[in-house]
């Protein structure tokens, strides 16, 4: 975006939205949303369903405990778009697999969205957001989680037993939302943050 203004509050705080309310609400809580028809499908046993919400739940934890070091070396646009991928590929690889092995990677890369795709708007808001409209557009984005699940409980519920559907729902909501974070956020910090 080098040459134009820097986005304002609004169209960062539907970013962040956007992109927390996929890798949250959809990427790691729609497992759980469609973990009884999943179970049918596999004929997973308690311990094997509870193996696979950890694996994605430490997938976060990493993702989460990298993101700062990698918004530090590519920024945080680049950051919060490899996040959203993630989301969509795990997603996919999730409504797309035919074996429980296929579900668990899928899970697992998706796991790992929620924990790239947040940390970074701090610094976003920080370099574009004026001083006075910050905690508004944080708390915005923050609350992406609970837009995710508003979206994602209906179609988890209407999809049934045919989950893997709604996985690829929540595939083409994610690659929206990535799309509309890569438009919005800047590829550089701005060099002083908006006063107004």
């Amino acid at each position: 975006m080098t040459g134009q203004s820097p986005p304002g509050a609004l169209r960062v705080a539907t970013a962040g939205i956007a992109v927390v309310g996929v890798a949250f609400g959809m990427a790691r809580y729609g497992y759980g949303l469609l973990l009884p028809d999943i179970r049918a499908t596999y004929a997973l046993g308690s311990g094997a369903l509870g193996l696979i919400a950890a694996t994605s739940y430490l997938a976060y934890i990493a993702a989460s405990a990298a993101a700062a070091l990698l918004v530090g070396r590519l920024g945080p646009r680049v950051v919060v778009v490899v996040g959203g991928v993630m989301a969509t590929a795990g997603m996919l690889l999730a409504g797309l697999t035919g074996s429980a092995l296929g579900l668990v990677l899928g899970v697992l890369v998706a796991g790992t969205s929620a924990g790239l795709v947040f940390p970074p708007f701090s610094d976003v808001v920080a370099d574009v957001v004026a001083t006075e409209r910050r905690s508004r557009t944080l708390a915005a984005i923050s609350s992406g989680t609970g837009y995710g699940v508003v979206v994602a409980a209906p179609v988890a519920v209407i999809a049934g037993r045919e989950w893997r559907a709604a996985w690829l729902a929540f595939a083409v909501c994610a690659a929206a939302a990535t799309a509309w974070a890569a438009f919005v956020l800047p590829r550089r910090a701005a060099a002083a943050p908006p006063t107004t």
